[in-house]
C-alpha cells in the first residue's frame, strides 16, 4: 500500500540531519502587519549558484535555502516573507517552491541588512 506525503515527511523528519526550529513572518496584506508563524522542522543549506544567478545575488550578499517541512497548520510562505533561523538572523524570502507532493517549502532567501 502506497504511503501519503505526510506520512514521508514525519518519516524524514525523525532521521534527517541538522534540523531547527525557525520562525515565519508572514503579511497576509499589505494592510496588516507580519503574523508569525512557527516551523519546528526546517533544514538549511547553502543557496545553489544557477538560483543565485537567477536570483541576480551580488557579490558581499548572504543567500541561504531553508526546506520547511508543512505541518498541518502551516501557512505557505510567500516572495517578501521573513524567516528567523534559531541563531535569531532573519532572511527575507526571495523565491519559495514546493516539492510535488506538497509536503515540503524550498524558501531562497537573502541575509536582511
Amino acid at each position: 500500500m502506497p504511503i501519503s506525503g505526510s506520512e514521508i515527511v514525519a518519516r524524514l523528519i525523525q532521521i534527517m540531519p541538522g534540523q531547527e526550529a525557525v520562525t515565519l513572518q508572514s503579511r497576509l496584506t499589505r494592510e496588516t502587519g507580519y503574523t508569525s508563524y512557527a516551523y519546528a522542522h526546517a533544514q538549511r543549506k547553502p543557496a545553489k549558484r544557477n538560483e543565485l544567478m537567477m536570483a541576480g545575488a551580488t557579490v558581499g550578499e548572504e543567500w541561504i535555502s531553508f526546506a520547511l517541512y508543512k505541518t498541518t497548520e502551516a501557512v505557505t510562505p510567500k516572495n517578501g516573507d521573513k524567516i528567523t533561523d534559531a541563531d535569531a538572523v532573519i532572511w527575507q524570502v526571495k523565491k519559495v517552491e514546493e516539492n510535488l507532493d506538497r509536503t515540503v517549502f524550498k524558501c531562497l532567501c537573502l541575509r536582511n541588512q
